[in-house]
């Protein structure tokens, strides 16, 4: 019976057909790519393991920058001048250190892409999804850490906004841009905690990596030798054709000028400052949130699950030794006989890709819903009609994720529609055929068996045709013994858009058996289906990475300049200052019901007996009245800016504290026009009508292009001023 996946309707319908092209692009672009470099050495195929090698890349150049990088804020641009100009081979370190880490963000989003279209991240994977997607945004976040830490102008944007979207949490209180207002404001620990956090990052990379492949056998973390050594070559060509520049130092008194914008992680530089950070934080957790959920969005993924018959079981260990997702173990006995150990399913971790079925040589194994039974009665059905020349026909077994296409199929008689000769029987995945399968199909009368397999390194299952390739050439046990059988026992791989080549090649195989002009071969064969026009894949590969190389350069070089350029003529006045403003009034002209109230709180927590006549009878202060009964609130600070007599800003800024007790932290940016100006502040700090007048601040100011004015309080003098240093 020729088996294949339930199709969706409606909208769900319309998202299955989105997702089936989408996998057909990969498909077509993944065969050109095997035609080319052959299917061992196809980067598709290793898009994850050339993340990891992308890390381990950024882990080697970063340790030799860290030789020389000094992390203080007087030094730190110098030390990394120094690298770049005078240590060994520093410039191309350095570059080769930032483009890997762009390279990195474009096979990650790559690899979770084709991860997604392919249909490899619903139920039992959802774990190394979302682990790939924390990933994702911790590599963001550490490629953002790392363009701060060379303290350029682009490093001065980019910290400015970041402590403004950090302080509008109100974790670490409001004051963090006001740490940026000048040199002398910054920490010296300030390139220390960067530092840290870029290296502890990293580190925390082992830990997610591990989650990320917990459930996977066999992982490949690096992937091969000549892909490594491409990589490489193309990340030096690139870093000395395009050297990455110094910029100018930070100047936290000049409007910093983003001339050069890495696109892969500073994709947010054109917006972020006319966006409101509350937006900015909803729209990552709500963009995070969004792909951490993707698992579960469509219809559930039916799995049908392995089933073992224990009382066939030998404890052999070879069905947990292939699961490809360790969803199976080996204990003790339980039954009572005679082998030391039993397995046992771990049904959360099954894919029901019975590729432990085929391990199982003693029947023992089976899926909870296709039986062997099931299968074995199919394939008796189909081998009983003979042949129109009375020859026996051919049993074709089809995994479900190779031939897709229904019209290849004739579904009424179970064959396809251009080789009758061949009988179909489908399995989830061609990894089910184990020896005792085909042994049995042979003795059912099969004229031969052909199977139809996944590319190698390209299986749904991960290993089912690497599992059978290996049984097949008696390399993996259980091992597939012909002896004297003439009959052929062949396993094609291919992938879905190589339908065509493999309808040809298997008319090709069993034209020339029949002939007698291809003899059997000793043991099962393995082949790959192989399609021609080379050329034509060349000339699509070239386009391929064509278009790579122009949007990789587009995002890490930024030729046009897209980024935010400050005003031409422009400079900026910003206010920038703590104040204690003064409580709000209470209204304590009722003193003697004020007593009468902290009195009775008094006798409230205290015990009469306890307190002498005289402390009963003792004046209670106003001090104590007020402090009591008067609420802790401070006024809001109302702050008025002008220049040469024309309203700039009116705004009221709100004390901090839950109950509004606190410091107000005034921080304003005000882009004004080069040239003399008149300057002209007021602060009203309080409810009292002798003080709204308030304090004023008038000052001819001199504003250069580019310039930052900054605005500052004294609050023991009571009066502003220019902030110089």
């Amino acid at each position: 019976m020729i088996r294949f996946r339930e199709q969706a309707s409606g909208l769900a319908g319309y998202y299955e057909k989105w997702h089936r092209i989408w996998h057909r692009l990969f498909m077509i672009v993944e065969s050109h790519f095997n035609r080319v470099f052959s299917e061992k050495y196809n980067p598709f195929y290793y898009l994850g393991a050339l993340t990891v090698f992308t890390l381990l890349v950024l882990v080697v150049t970063g340790i030799y920058m860290f030789i020389y990088y000094s992390p203080s804020v007087d030094t730190v641009y110098e030390s990394v001048k120094y690298v770049n100009d005078e240590a060994f081979l520093g410039s191309l370190t350095r570059s080769v250190h930032q483009y890997a880490s762009d390279l990195m963000i474009v096979l990650c989003i790559l690899h979770m892409v084709r991860v997604f279209v392919q249909d490899k991240y619903r139920k039992y994977r959802w774990i190394a999804w979302v682990s790939g997607v924390v990933m994702l945004f911790a590599t963001l976040v550490e490629g953002v850490i790392g363009h701060i830490m060379t303290w350029n102008t682009r490093s001065q944007f980019i910290v400015t906004q970041t402590a403004e979207l950090i302080a509008a949490l109100r974790v670490f209180g409001d004051d963090l841009p006001r740490a940026f207002a000048a040199e002398s404001l910054l920490s010296i620990w300030i390139m220390w905690i960067l530092l840290a956090l870029h290296i502890l990052i990293p580190i925390a990379f082992i830990f997610l990596i591990y989650i990320h492949l917990s459930r996977i056998s066999r992982s490949r973390f690096l992937p091969p030798r000549p892909l490594m050594i491409a990589t490489v070559a193309f990340l030096v060509i690139f870093s000395l054709l395009f050297p990455v520049k110094m910029l100018e130092k930070a100047d936290l008194f000049m409007i910093p000028a983003v001339e050069e914008v890495d696109w892969f992680y500073l994709f947010m530089t054109p917006f972020i400052e006319d966006m409101s950070p509350y937006v900015v934080w909803g729209g990552t957790t709500v963009i995070f949130f969004f792909f951490v959920g993707v698992p579960w969005y469509r219809k559930s993924l039916k799995v049908d699950v392995a089933d073992l018959e224990l009382d066939k079981c030998t404890g052999c260990s070879a069905c947990a030794k292939d699961c490809p997702y360790e969803a199976i173990f080996m204990r003790p006995r339980t039954d009572g006989l005679p082998y030391k150990m039993e397995s046992k399913i771990i049904e959360s971790r099954c894919a029901g890709c019975g590729i432990c079925v085929g391990s199982c040589d003693f029947g023992g194994m089976n899926l909870t819903d296709l039986r062997l039974l099931t299968l074995e009665s199919e394939m008796d059905t189909l081998l009983q009609t003979k042949l129109p020349d009375g020859s026996a026909p051919y049993l074709g077994i089809f995994c479900q994720n190779s031939l897709t296409d229904p019209k290849f199929f004739d579904l009424k008689k179970s064959t396809l529609v251009d080789e009758p000769r061949l009988r179909i029987i489908s399995a989830p995945c061609a990894g089910l055929v184990g020896p005792s399968f085909v042994r049995k199909a042979l003795e059912k009368g099969a004229g031969g068996v052909v199977v139809a397999a996944c590319r190698t390194n390209d299986c749904h299952y991960r290993e089912g045709n690497i599992w059978l390739k290996d049984r097949l050439q008696g390399k993996r046990v259980p091992k597939l013994h012909l002896k004297e059988e003439t009959r052929p026992v062949v396993a094609l791989s291919f992938s879905s858009v190589e339908s065509d080549a493999f309808l040809q090649q298997t008319k090709g195989l069993i034209d020339s058996w029949q002939g007698k002009e291809l003899q059997p071969h000793k043991r099962g064969q393995y082949q790959t289906v192989t399609a021609r026009q080379k050329g034509v894949s060349a000339l699509v590969l070239a386009g391929v990475f064509s278009i790579f190389l122009f949007f990789y350069f587009w995002g890490v070089v930024d030729p046009w300049k897209q980024g935010p350029l400050p005003l031409k003529d422009t400079g900026m006045l910003r206010i920038n200052y703590f104040h204690l403003s003064d409580v709000v009034s209470c209204g304590t002209e009722n003193y003697q019901e004020g007593i009468e109230k902290v009195r009775e709180q008094v006798n409230q927590m205290t015990r009469k007996d306890n307190v002498s006549a005289q402390g009963q009878t003792q004046e209670v202060s106003s001090n104590l009245v007020s402090a009591i009964l008067c609420p802790r609130e401070r006024v809001p600070v109302q702050l008025k800016v002008m220049l040469n007599d024309k309203s700039l800003l009116d705004k009221k800024f709100n004390p901090s504290g839950i109950s509004n007790d606190g410091l107000t932290y005034v921080s304003h940016n005000l882009k004004i026009p080069v040239g003399s100006h008149r300057l002209s502040i007021n602060m009203v700090d309080s409810a009292s009508p002798s003080r709204q007048q308030g304090i004023d601040f008038v000052k001819e100011i001199h504003v250069k292009d580019k310039q930052i004015v900054f605005i500052d309080f004294n609050e023991k003098l009571g009066k502003f001023y220019i902030r110089e240093n």
